[in-house]
Protein backbone atom coordinates (compact mmCIF):
# COMPACT_ATOMS: atom_id res chain seq x y z
CA UNK A 1 0.00 0.00 0.00
CA UNK A 2 1.15 3.21 -0.81
CA UNK A 3 1.74 5.96 1.73
CA UNK A 4 3.96 8.93 3.21
CA UNK A 5 6.87 8.02 5.31
CA UNK A 6 8.02 9.81 7.96
CA UNK A 7 10.34 12.25 6.30
CA UNK A 8 7.11 13.42 3.24
CA UNK A 9 8.77 10.49 0.95
CA UNK A 10 6.17 8.24 -0.76
CA UNK A 11 6.81 4.80 -0.09
CA UNK A 12 5.32 1.47 -1.46
CA UNK A 13 4.79 -1.42 0.33
CA UNK A 14 6.60 -4.52 -0.83
CA UNK A 15 6.40 -8.44 0.13
CA UNK A 16 8.55 -11.23 -1.13
CA UNK A 17 6.06 -11.42 -4.23
CA UNK A 18 7.38 -7.95 -5.11
CA UNK A 19 4.91 -4.92 -4.93
CA UNK A 20 1.08 -4.82 -3.09
CA UNK A 21 -1.16 -2.79 -5.63
CA UNK A 22 -1.49 -2.30 -9.05
CA UNK A 23 -0.22 -0.20 -11.52
CA UNK A 24 -3.01 1.75 -11.52
CA UNK A 25 -2.67 2.99 -8.01
CA UNK A 26 0.62 3.68 -8.93
CA UNK A 27 -0.75 5.75 -11.73
CA UNK A 28 -2.86 7.46 -9.31
CA UNK A 29 -0.21 8.59 -7.09
CA UNK A 30 1.99 10.23 -10.07
CA UNK A 31 -1.03 11.94 -11.05
CA UNK A 32 -1.68 13.07 -7.60
CA UNK A 33 1.85 14.26 -7.09
CA UNK A 34 1.75 15.41 -10.73
CA UNK A 35 -0.84 18.05 -9.75
CA UNK A 36 0.61 19.24 -6.84
CA UNK A 37 3.99 19.85 -8.48
CA UNK A 38 2.26 21.77 -11.40
CA UNK A 39 -0.85 23.15 -9.33
CA UNK A 40 0.70 26.41 -9.40
CA UNK A 41 1.24 27.11 -13.03
CA UNK A 42 -1.84 25.03 -13.98
CA UNK A 43 -4.27 27.24 -11.46
CA UNK A 44 -2.36 30.77 -13.34
CA UNK A 45 -3.50 30.07 -16.42
CA UNK A 46 -7.02 29.57 -17.64
CA UNK A 47 -8.38 26.45 -18.51
CA UNK A 48 -10.35 25.55 -21.69
CA UNK A 49 -13.17 23.39 -21.25
CA UNK A 50 -14.45 20.44 -23.55
CA UNK A 51 -18.05 20.72 -23.39
CA UNK A 52 -19.42 17.42 -21.34
CA UNK A 53 -22.55 17.25 -23.51
CA UNK A 54 -23.59 13.38 -23.91
CA UNK A 55 -25.72 11.54 -26.66
CA UNK A 56 -28.61 9.04 -25.86
CA UNK A 57 -25.29 6.46 -26.07
CA UNK A 58 -23.12 8.18 -23.84
CA UNK A 59 -20.64 9.26 -25.51
CA UNK A 60 -19.72 13.17 -25.83
CA UNK A 61 -20.97 15.40 -28.61
CA UNK A 62 -18.36 18.67 -29.32
CA UNK A 63 -17.61 19.76 -32.37
CA UNK A 64 -13.80 18.89 -32.83
CA UNK A 65 -10.74 21.14 -31.44
CA UNK A 66 -8.31 22.47 -33.94
CA UNK A 67 -4.89 23.36 -33.16
CA UNK A 68 -1.78 23.49 -35.43
CA UNK A 69 -0.41 20.40 -33.41
CA UNK A 70 -3.23 18.54 -32.67
CA UNK A 71 -7.15 17.82 -33.15
CA UNK A 72 -9.13 17.00 -30.15
CA UNK A 73 -12.72 15.16 -31.19
CA UNK A 74 -15.01 12.90 -29.35
CA UNK A 75 -14.21 8.95 -29.51
CA UNK A 76 -16.50 6.98 -31.62
CA UNK A 77 -15.92 3.85 -30.15
CA UNK A 78 -15.06 4.61 -26.26
CA UNK A 79 -17.91 6.33 -23.98
CA UNK A 80 -16.94 9.79 -22.81
CA UNK A 81 -13.58 10.05 -23.74
CA UNK A 82 -12.36 11.93 -26.45
CA UNK A 83 -9.55 11.41 -28.79
CA UNK A 84 -6.04 13.26 -29.29
CA UNK A 85 -4.65 13.05 -32.97
CA UNK A 86 -1.17 14.67 -33.20
CA UNK A 87 0.22 14.56 -36.48
CA UNK A 88 3.71 14.07 -37.32
CA UNK A 89 5.79 15.13 -40.71
CA UNK A 90 8.63 12.82 -39.74
CA UNK A 91 7.41 10.00 -38.15
CA UNK A 92 8.91 11.18 -34.51
CA UNK A 93 6.60 11.62 -31.70
CA UNK A 94 5.77 15.65 -31.75
CA UNK A 95 5.82 17.45 -28.44
CA UNK A 96 1.86 17.48 -28.44
CA UNK A 97 2.40 13.69 -29.26
CA UNK A 98 4.79 13.15 -26.03
CA UNK A 99 2.74 15.33 -23.45
CA UNK A 100 -0.26 13.31 -24.44
CA UNK A 101 1.41 10.21 -23.86
CA UNK A 102 2.32 11.09 -20.61
CA UNK A 103 -0.94 12.58 -19.65
CA UNK A 104 -2.47 9.41 -20.69
CA UNK A 105 -0.18 7.24 -19.92
CA UNK A 106 0.30 5.55 -23.44
CA UNK A 107 -3.13 4.76 -23.98
CA UNK A 108 -2.69 5.04 -27.69
CA UNK A 109 -5.55 3.53 -29.56
CA UNK A 110 -4.73 2.32 -33.51
CA UNK A 111 -8.59 2.02 -34.13
CA UNK A 112 -9.24 6.08 -33.37
CA UNK A 113 -5.86 6.85 -34.65
CA UNK A 114 -4.95 9.12 -31.57
CA UNK A 115 -4.84 9.47 -27.53
CA UNK A 116 -7.65 8.35 -25.59
CA UNK A 117 -8.16 10.78 -22.94
CA UNK A 118 -11.16 11.93 -20.24
CA UNK A 119 -12.01 15.54 -21.12
CA UNK A 120 -10.78 16.55 -18.32
CA UNK A 121 -7.64 14.99 -18.88
CA UNK A 122 -7.61 16.33 -22.42
CA UNK A 123 -8.48 20.09 -20.94
CA UNK A 124 -5.27 19.43 -18.72
CA UNK A 125 -3.76 18.82 -21.62
CA UNK A 126 -4.72 22.03 -23.75
CA UNK A 127 -3.65 24.07 -20.83
CA UNK A 128 -0.52 22.29 -19.90
CA UNK A 129 0.56 22.24 -24.00
CA UNK A 130 -0.18 25.81 -24.31
CA UNK A 131 1.91 26.52 -21.00
CA UNK A 132 5.14 25.10 -22.73
CA UNK A 133 4.85 21.40 -21.02
CA UNK A 134 6.71 18.62 -22.80
CA UNK A 135 6.71 14.49 -22.42
CA UNK A 136 9.69 12.57 -22.43
CA UNK A 137 9.37 9.19 -24.80
CA UNK A 138 8.80 7.20 -21.85
CA UNK A 139 5.86 9.26 -20.44
CA UNK A 140 6.69 11.10 -18.00
CA UNK A 141 6.05 15.05 -18.08
CA UNK A 142 9.39 17.90 -18.38
CA UNK A 143 8.56 21.41 -17.28
CA UNK A 144 8.97 24.10 -19.15
CA UNK A 145 12.14 25.48 -19.74
CA UNK A 146 13.05 28.80 -18.25
CA UNK A 147 13.72 31.84 -20.80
Amino acid sequence: MPGICGDGSVGVRTTQWGIVGSAVRARNIVDSLLDLSGAELVSATVRPSIPRDKDGFGRLTFKPIEHADYRIWPARYAKGMCVVTCPSPDGYKTRAARLADAISHASYVGRSGGYHLTSKQAERFMALYEAGWDGTIFGELVEPKAT
